[in-house]
């Protein structure tokens, strides 16, 4: 694939109603990281070193850290913390991005797991269904089955990777690339503490040029999320079935 075009893309994906409901209190991440640590918390726990530079880890005299970096999808998302590539449950060239609200408090993870490309030796589709299978396995361990689909429909609150991913496939194909959904799952953990919820997505997806100058991409993303977001989430929902009948 296109190396101008593949960079722009990554840069893209890392800038990006029945429910089973899971009851438990201080819900924690990869070596004990959770919602709500400030940027050195996570600094101190997580054990693969941070890109250097302006993402919120040691950075340059030049680089201004009480600018928050913005992104198109979360208002929330003011800081990003992320690792270089290493060994992440299993899986090779992998690496986590960590989102701070403008009060530098962990909001969002997500990881991002080995990507193949189509010109890869071996079949590509079996060695990303491996990797999706085996930890969407971890998840369904730990978390019980995922929520599927209801009419069709996702969980109202998405503001992790299937956001992302999607406004990412959009753009692929609108400039006559190729892309699309392969596989997805979700949970909503519900109640954690008090007014605090987290909702995981997991996607397995491919984006390129075309279908044999492909990559095949997968993430995962754990949003910390209160119950007046979801409430928000669910209006607008409402307020755009609505408009669409209205107009019927």
């Amino acid at each position: 694939m296109n190396i101008y075009i593949k960079t722009i893309i990554t840069t893209m994906i890392i800038l990006s109603l029945s429910t089973n409901a899971v009851y438990a209190k201080d819900f924690s991440l990869r070596n004990g990281i959770q919602f709500g640590d400030s940027i050195e918390e996570v600094k101190e726990k997580e054990s693969l070193d941070f890109l250097p530079g302006d993402q919120g880890s040691e950075s340059s005299e030049e680089t201004d850290e009480s600018s928050p970096e913005e992104t198109e999808f979360s208002d929330r998302n003011k800081k990003v913390l992320q690792t270089v590539n290493g060994k992440i449950a299993g899986i090779e060239n992998s690496f986590v991005a960590y989102w701070f609200d403008k009060n530098d408090k962990l909001v969002d993870v997500r990881y991002n797991f080995r990507m193949f490309e189509s010109s890869d030796n071996g079949n590509v589709e079996k060695l990303q269904d491996n990797d999706y299978t085996a930890v969407n396995n971890s998840l369904i361990r730990q978390y019980g089955d995922p929520i599927g689909l209801t009419d069709m429909n996702t969980y109202p609150f998405t503001e992790g990777v299937l956001k992302s991913v999607a406004g990412l496939l959009g753009y692929v194909n609108g400039i006559d690339g190729v892309g699309e959904f392969r596989d997805y799952d979700e949970w909503a953990l519900e109640d954690l503490d008090e007014d605090y919820n987290v909702k995981i997505e997991h996607c397995d997806y491919y984006f390129g040029t075309a279908e044999d100058d492909a990559t095949y991409a997968h993430c995962l993303s754990y949003v910390m999320y209160t119950d007046a977001d979801l409430e928000a989430a669910v209006n607008e929902v409402q307020t755009s079935n609505d408009s669409i009948d209205g107009d019927l």
